[in-house]
Formats: structure tokens, C-alpha cells, sequence
């Protein structure tokens, strides 16, 4: 009976730990980023870099908000929509053409449900209920990180609705993301997209990635920050990209 009494007790410690410390990972990660009232304080973002990719070296900007978004880029001297979501509807710009397209409903559904996790999906996470998971411990670039699952509702997929779910590595030691691994879906391509942050700085009192490494399938890009600008002035119609 003690055997079995001694082994219930560890059992139940087990659970209550492990339940306990994806929350407590998570909240580690949003004191060390800035803490909650100042992640709740940001209404935009704006991040203005350089992408290096196999096409060469572009400037970039992309614009977030809750519930809308469009990155840009710098082309023959002059910034051009590259894509956009304007709350309702997903486009982008055809570069043959050089005209505008409108992407398919459930890419728009999509881009629905990600906008709505601005600024992060770890500061919402609460509020709509997300799961998270411990799922382990691994090295990643040679840092040992924590190993989260944040499952968050469902997205379409094929038809079908399925988990909207996301990877996160934390640094154990300095609780900051080195990485994310999310699905990519376009039209009927499937893969995983690995996005690495690293040099991190304080911007207004948040700590934020100035590189970014992504990798899919066989293409590698590297986006290197030049400044983000938080509760800058946005002009909406930056976001319309209407045909």
C-alpha cells in the first residue's frame, strides 16, 4: 500500500510539473521580451530590412497589425506591394504581370487566423485558449532549449478543418525563440517552414530578432534587420490591394 500510495504521489508530481512548466516556460519568455503590459501596448509593427535570398539582396518592409498585414518590396528604385491581407481577403502580386491577385478562400482563412495572433501568439495564447505543451528538451545551433506545442483552434485545410499547430524552441538559458517550425501551405504544396531568430535588441522596451533565417524545402533566406518602428503612424490603405 505505501509502494502504491509513494508511486501515485509521484505520478501526480509528474503531472503538475510537467503541466506547470510549459506556462511557466511561456511566461518566462514574455517577462524576458518585455513583460505583458508592454507586449499588450503595441497596436503596430513595422520591420524594415534586407532580404538575401538566391534572387540577391532586396529591401523589405513588412507591416502587422491585429487582423491585417503586407509585406513590400523594393523594386527598380520604387516599394511595390509583395503581399497583403486587408482583414477579409488575401493578395498578392502576380510578377509577371505586375498586377494584383487575389489568393484562394482558404488561404484568406488562413491569413485570417494568423493575423489575429498579433503581436504574438504566445501573449494571446490565454485569451483564446490555446493549448501548450512541453513536449521536451533539444539542442538547437547548439543551444539547449525547451520544446513547445502550441496548438491554436483550427485552420482549413484541403476541405477540412484541421489543428492549427506550431513548434517553439526556447532558449533555456535566456528564454528567447531560436525557433519556430510551422506547416506551409501553397495551392497543393505541403513542407515546413523553419524560421530561426537570433540578435535579439531592446526596440521601445521590447526585445525583438534582428536576423531571421528561414528555411523551406531547398531555398534558404536571410532577412537582416535594419529597425522596427512600434505604434509608428500607418496610413490604412496600405493595406488595400484591390484589383
Amino acid at each position: 500500500m505505501k509502494k502504491i500510495t509513494l508511486l501515485f504521489i509521484c505520478i501526480l508530481m509528474i503531472v503538475f510539473v510537467n503541466g506547470q512548466t510549459a506556462e511557466e516556460i511561456v511566461q518566462k519568455h514574455i517577462e524576458k521580451t518585455g513583460g505583458e503590459k508592454a507586449w499588450n501596448e503595441i497596436k503596430s509593427i513595422q520591420m524594415n530590412a534586407k532580404l538575401n535570398s538566391s534572387g540577391g539582396l532586396i529591401d523589405i518592409v513588412s507591416i502587422n497589425k491585429k487582423g491585417k498585414f503586407v509585406g513590400l518590396r523594393k523594386m527598380n528604385g520604387e516599394y511595390v506591394v509583395d503581399f497583403a491581407f486587408d482583414g477579409a481577403i488575401r493578395w498578392e502580386t502576380n510578377f509577371r504581370s505586375m498586377k494584383p491577385q487575389k489568393r484562394s478562400e482558404e488561404a484568406s482563412l488562413r491569413s485570417k487566423k494568423g493575423a489575429k495572433d498579433f503581436p504574438s501568439d504566445f501573449i494571446v495564447a490565454k485569451k483564446y485558449g490555446y493549448k501548450i505543451e512541453l513536449m521536451g528538451e533539444e539542442n538547437i545551433q547548439g543551444e539547449d532549449c525547451y520544446h513547445l506545442q502550441l496548438t491554436k483552434g483550427k485552420i482549413p485545410k484541403n476541405g477540412k478543418l484541421v489543428d492549427d499547430v506550431s513548434i517553439s524552441y526556447i532558449s533555456k538559458k535566456t528564454f528567447l525563440q531560436v525557433l519556430v517550425e510551422r506547416e506551409y501551405k501553397r495551392g497543393a504544396h505541403e513542407s515546413t517552414l523553419y524560421t530561426y531568430y537570433s540578435d535579439y535588441r531592446e526596440v521601445d522596451g521590447i526585445l525583438l530578432p534582428f536576423s531571421i533565417n528561414q528555411i523551406i524545402d531547398e531555398s534558404h533566406m536571410v532577412i537582416q534587420v535594419d529597425s522596427y518602428e512600434i505604434n509608428g503612424k500607418i496610413d490604412e490603405s496600405v493595406f488595400d490591394f484591390k484589383q
